[in-house]
């Protein structure tokens, strides 16, 4: 479903004094904080960037945009780079990497060595109708669809929600929609070929086994 159609189901859905109080503008932006708190909550869009010298800069280098969390990040001539604490960095120690605000640093950067990759849980682009760009067009951090795969109506249940409630056949549908969409990212585990030595910064081991696996029933 594209964000358009969502936007005219929630419309059709909400009470026309709800409607009139947020208008179409308003409802977009609360499709958009819901989203992005989804997204963060159950951590299911991962993405990637690359920090080397086709930046012609030095750290610190700004997140992208849509940064929630780092899972893996390593150099392509080292290991994987470890987290410091900002207080103690020391921006001349090889293999160590601190993050203060929206910034990134490495230590004893030198951007014509040094490749880093980082794979990070993204909140996710900016829902739009339309891009921003020259006749309509998506920018890069834009999207006019959610970016999940056979679960966008999750979006519709999220902010009914949010802004007049839901009945109870709704709320199991959205609760169920959100186990569903958890699910996806925890059943990596079950893919061919399956995994023989556990990854501690993979995504695919993210749980040990059901009982830390959230919004799952157990009978």
């Amino acid at each position: 479903m594209t964000v358009e159609e969502i936007l005219d189901d929630i419309v059709l859905r909400l009470q026309k004094e709800t409607f009139e109080r947020y208008g179409e503008p308003g409802i977009l932006r609360v499709m958009n904080r819901q989203y992005g708190a989804i997204n963060r909550d159950l951590q299911v869009l991962e993405k990637s960037t690359q920090f080397n010298a086709s930046l012609d800069t030095d750290p610190p280098f700004t997140l992208p945009s849509d940064y929630g969390k780092e899972f893996e990040i390593y150099d392509e001539n080292e290991d994987d780079l470890t987290f410091v604490d900002s207080a103690l960095f020391d921006d001349n120690e090889d293999g160590t990497y601190t993050i203060r605000g929206n910034q990134i640093y490495f230590g004893n950067w030198d951007k014509a060595v040094n490749t880093v990759t980082m794979w990070y849980y993204s909140t996710g682009k900016k829902l739009v109708v339309d891009g921003s760009g020259d006749g309509g067009a998506l920018a890069t951090n834009e999207a006019n669809s959610p970016e999940w795969v056979n679960s966008h109506e999750l979006l519709f249940y999220s902010v009914v929600a949010e802004l007049q409630g839901l009945n109870q056949m709704e709320l199991v549908t959205f609760k169920m929609l959100k186990e569903n969409l958890a699910r996806n990212q925890y059943d990596k585990q079950g893919s061919t070929p399956a995994r023989t030595q556990p990854h501690t910064t993979s995504p695919k081991n993210r749980y040990i086994d059901d009982y830390e696996y959230p919004y799952t029933r157990h009978t």
